[in-house]
């Protein structure tokens, strides 16, 4: 069983060369939030995680770090 863990939207925003207004810009979410989704303050509702998918050409699952956790 895997549970989620940090959020990877800088990273992959960092990697594109991108600003947080030029990504909210492409993606269509505020740039405000990704603020927030970036520091960890807020996590992006399904919308918001596809549109910034698919600005990076990326699934979903690839916004973030996934930890396996042990029963």
């Amino acid at each position: 069983m895997y549970t989620v863990g940090r959020c990877k939207i800088r990273d992959w925003r960092l990697q594109f060369d991108m600003t947080q207004s030029d990504l909210a810009n492409e993606s269509g979410v505020d740039r405000s939030n990704i603020s927030k989704y970036e520091k960890g303050i807020n996590k992006p509702d399904l919308k918001n995680l596809k549109n910034i998918a698919v600005v990076f050409g990326c699934h979903i699952e690839d916004l973030y770090e996934w930890k396996k956790t042990i029963k």
